[in-house]
């Protein structure tokens, strides 16, 4: 695509997405860079936010460049919404997955900000791939799931064409051994595994269901956790 047609693209996108927004029960205006999502995402936790500005973690501790704190640049904030709210009516995504896909989106931005670009259209697979390099050098212990999170991301930027070159992103990362009867959030499968699995309780779902249990006191719930 020239960058002028994939420039095109990306504004028909993201204003096809801000139109969608506007009609979901948030108040929050498009273009803040803190969205109250309670209405529209509510889940039990109070945190009802997503934000779009700098993912800054852990960077300098590994020896990469960290753009400064604050909102993301205008364009690829707007991208990063749009991106969102696509995902999140297309894959009739809750909260959780929601926050993680954002994430994703947000650590995007950094390899362009180490070669001085802010243009989502200028996205390669080098930059799927330098991100990649961090999760792994930082130790990321979700790291299956996070690059599963850029792979769809690359998948839906090639087939909406928003990039001025194709992603063609792959991954060889494997589900963590240590997760004994993982079954990945992305997997196709997911339901009938879970059905076939004596362990139905993925990552996330153990990981809250511990976090209730956690904050109930009696043995009882206690003895119920570390069944």
């Amino acid at each position: 695509m020239t960058p002028s047609r994939a420039r095109q693209t990306l504004e028909s996108f993201i204003n096809q997405e801000q139109a969608i927004f506007q009609s979901l029960p948030i108040s929050t205006p498009w273009a803040s860079p803190v969205w109250d999502v309670g209405s529209w995402l509510p889940q039990r936790e109070n945190q009802h936010a997503l934000t779009f500005e700098t993912h800054r973690q852990a960077l300098e501790k590994t020896g990469y460049p960290a753009p400064p704190k604050g909102p993301l640049p205008f364009t690829f904030q707007s991208f990063s919404k749009a991106l969102i709210v696509y995902l999140q009516r297309t894959r009739n995504l809750k909260f959780s997955m929601v926050a993680a896909y954002n994430i994703a989106v947000r650590r995007l931005f950094n390899p362009l900000f180490e070669r001085g670009a802010s243009d989502p259209t200028h996205l390669t697979r080098g930059d799927f791939d330098r991100v990649v390099r961090f999760l792994r050098d930082s130790d990321y212990k979700n790291l299956y799931d996070a690059i599963s999170h850029l792979q769809v991301i690359a998948d839906t930027i090639d087939r909406l064409q928003l990039t001025e070159i194709a992603i063609h992103f792959e991954h060889d990362a494997k589900p963590e051994k240590r997760r004994h009867g993982y079954i990945s959030l992305h997997d196709p499968d997911r339901a009938v595994r879970q059905r076939k699995s004596d362990e139905r309780l993925p990552s996330r779902e153990a990981m809250e269901a511990y976090a209730i249990c956690s904050k109930n006191r009696s043995v009882k719930a206690k003895r119920f956790c570390y069944v």
